[in-house]
């Protein structure tokens, strides 16, 4: 089932929602969630941060890892940058 996830994300670009994976397999999405679950345990696959607007909640649109990296690789333990006390007030606002 993993596999067949992975190849419907890669057919649609490399990026999809775990809706749209389960209709283009033809499983309920209560089947396929568990699957979207362990990839992304096992950093197959990402969250992009996006969501795509829905009648309910907004969907994650998710990402196959194995074809897309980060332009600039993030290991999670980065500190904001600090800024210098004489920048103006409104500059203090973008802080990372």
């Amino acid at each position: 089932m993993r596999r067949l996830i992975l190849h419907q994300l890669a057919q649609r670009g490399g990026c999809g929602t775990a809706r749209e994976v389960a209709a283009a397999l033809g499983k309920e999405l209560k089947h396929i969630w568990p699957r979207f679950t362990e990839l992304a345990a096992q950093r197959q696959i990402s969250d992009t941060g996006l969501r795509r607007a829905t009648n309910g909640r907004p969907q994650v649109i998710w990402i196959d890892r194995s074809r897309f990296t980060p332009a600039i690789p993030r290991t999670g333990n980065e500190q904001p940058t600090p800024i210098p006390p004489n920048e103006p007030s409104w500059f203090k606002n973008f802080g990372l």
